[in-house]
């Protein structure tokens, strides 16, 4: 029987790149510049995206990488990048305030896409937080700044931030843990922090429609329903701006997770086609300057941005030490439809803190999630597929080129699956670090779903969740889906249940042929002796799966002596508090660190 993806994401109607965009850096920011295409006509406009901050900013990346592939369509160049402290950019200075460091950023990114594209005449083009900094830089930007898209702005800091703080709480009730905001000030999101100093900026932080220069021309994507965006958008018109308007359909949708996002194409060609029609047929005015490669330096690590696989359509980091390099290169998997930095930007976090025990690091985003281009041919669900194990072999090949072996893959959920599969086949494969696994091998007689959200959990965490008096409200304002939790419930309950009859059927229940199947990969990697670390939050889904295809004692009676466990208590399926990272990146480095071989 065929295996089955339930999923939200279909098929793109954008256009496809032949390749990836190009990892740049500039300053203490990484970025991704993608070149017109060079059938389209020319454009001497190029566009600046400013994305938002936090969460919003995790969901939008494959919405921005989608808009960038229609402008290069179109023959108009793009640099969409990271903030200081953000993404894969390094720290903000601590001598001045972050909000204005990321005023600067969007000045060194306008004349860093000036020098790399050729093009004097910019359009803005924000999204979010993003769409009111880029209007707060405009007057420190140099000259031939012609235009802003103002997609979904905040017109006031201060209500943004409360609806923030509100969305974590959501949020963090989904992952089973606190939601609460610091007592300190800081503003907190998906493991997301913003300093005191930071919040306080931002709060008092406001658009209004005299900071758009009546010179400029303006293409403002409205939310339906949303009355202060009509409002914002007369107040230009009246100022005397030229506003181009656009309903930004499915906005909520977009930026709900990306794993469940739907991804707006309409807009997303609209945009383009107003930006097109903003953006007037001329060659750029100077030759392009090609830099090398994009590096980021410190004392203790220098980052290298890499295109690589088939077209070059993949992209990922490389993270080294700057001293003397130990052990084994560690590449991580990234999880779901998240980049490649990670849930709460932990894999940065994880490659810096190893780099600095002389360990290299290898970063990357899948076959169409974030910031890597997708396949003509392929399926837009990657999840769980052939694409992904081939993605991170690619990976591997990449780096063995670098003469940079032996390999240590790691990953979290979907991304510990990929890394399990290739380990069954890839002798270059030295040992695996995995966390919170759900899927080991995939069963072909069962629905595959790509939405963790909607697995089955344990039983004790329905339990807790009943007690909570958070979840009453939350049924009570209709937040709560009841005819799916209760499906999971039933689910969870038959799966105990048969967990007690199986046994005595054999083979002749499916579920033990599975688990057969299961056990014989465990096997496979005990007969080769491949090191293999299993890390779990305690009250995990993918702990009682594995206890149900092992037994309730795996834990303390591993399958093979290759087989190390670490549980990590109060922490949630992303691995989401400071401690539970703290465990990754620390069994991480003692495989790697056993693997140590000699280098020249």
């Amino acid at each position: 029987m065929n295996m089955h993806l339930a999923s939200n994401h279909e098929p793109s109607k954008i256009a496809l790149p032949a390749h990836a965009a190009e990892p740049i850096c500039f300053g203490v920011c990484a970025g991704f510049f993608m070149p017109a295409q060079d059938a389209a006509p020319p454009s001497g406009t190029a566009v600046l995206i400013v994305s938002p901050w936090g969460f919003e900013d995790v969901c939008l990346r494959k919405f921005h990488r989608q808009l960038a592939d229609e402008l290069a369509a179109r023959g108009v160049p793009s640099l969409r990048f990271d903030f200081p402290g953000a993404g894969n950019s390094l720290d903000a200075p601590r001598d001045i305030s972050e909000l204005e460091t990321w005023l600067n950023a969007i000045t060194q990114a306008t004349q860093a896409l000036k020098t790399r594209s050729g093009c004097e005449k910019i359009i803005l083009a924000g999204h979010g937080l993003g769409a009111t900094l880029a209007a707060k830089a405009l007057p420190r930007l140099p000259d031939g700044v012609t235009g802003l898209a103002l997609l979904a702005p905040v017109y006031s800091g201060r209500l943004w931030a409360r609806e923030t703080g509100l969305w974590w709480k959501i949020i963090a009730t989904d992952l089973g843990i606190s939601g609460t905001q610091p007592e300190d000030g800081s503003l907190t999101i998906a493991g997301l922090t913003l300093a005191p100093e930071t919040t306080k900026d931002i709060k008092a932080t406001k658009l209004t429609a005299d900071m758009i220069p009546a010179d400029k021309s303006v293409i403002f994507a409205c939310r339906p329903g949303r009355e202060n965006d009509t409002v914002f958008a007369e107040e230009m018109r009246a100022a005397g701006c030229n506003v181009a308007s656009i309903a930004f359909k499915g906005h909520e949708a977009l930026i709900a997770n990306p794993l469940v996002q739907k991804i707006p194409n309409d807009v997303i060609t609209e945009i383009a086609d107003k930006i097109r029609k903003a953006a007037p047929v001329e060659k750029p005015q100077k030759t392009p300057s090609v830099p090398a490669a994009a590096a980021l330096t410190t004392g203790g690590f220098t980052e290298t941005g890499l295109r690589f696989g088939k077209n070059n359509r993949l992209t990922g980091i490389l993270c080294e030490p700057v001293g003397p390099r130990t052990g084994a290169t560690v590449i991580i998997h990234s999880t779901s439809y998240e980049r490649s930095t990670g849930w709460a930007r932990s894999t940065v976090e994880a490659a810096r803190k190893l780099a600095a025990e002389g360990i290299a690091t290898f970063r990357f985003d899948s076959t169409n999630v974030a910031d890597s281009a997708p396949l003509p041919e392929a399926s837009p669900r990657v999840l769980y597929t052939d694409l992904q194990v081939a993605d991170l072999k690619s990976a591997v090949s990449t780096l063995e080129e670098r003469n940079m072996g032996p390999f240590v893959l790691s990953g979290r959920c979907s991304g510990s699956y990929a890394s399990f599969q290739l380990a069954l086949t890839d002798s270059r494969v030295a040992g695996l670090v995995l966390v919170n696994n759900i899927i080991f091998v995939r069963d072909p007689t069962k629905e595959l779903v790509e939405d963790v959200t909607k697995v089955a959990r344990p039983l004790e965490e329905y339990s807790a969740r009943a007690r909570d008096p958070e979840t009453l409200k939350r049924i009570l304002r209709g937040e709560v889906d009841i005819p799916a939790a209760a499906r999971n419930m039933l689910r969870s309950v038959a799966k105990r249940v048969a967990s007690k009859i199986t046994p005595f059927l054999g083979s002749l229940a499916a579920e033990n042929r599975h688990n057969a199947r299961i056990a014989a990969a465990f096997n496979m990697l005990a007969q080769r002796d491949l090191p293999l670390t299993l890390i779990y939050a305690d009250n995990d889904v993918g702990l009682e799966q594995l206890q149900l295809t092992f037994g309730n004692q795996v834990v303390d009676n591993p399958p093979a002596a290759n087989v190390r466990f670490r549980l990590v208590s109060d922490a949630d399926h992303n691995m989401t508090p400071a401690h539970a990272n703290a465990a990754v990146v620390e069994e991480i480095s003692r495989l790697a660190h056993s693997l140590a071989v000699p280098r020249k």
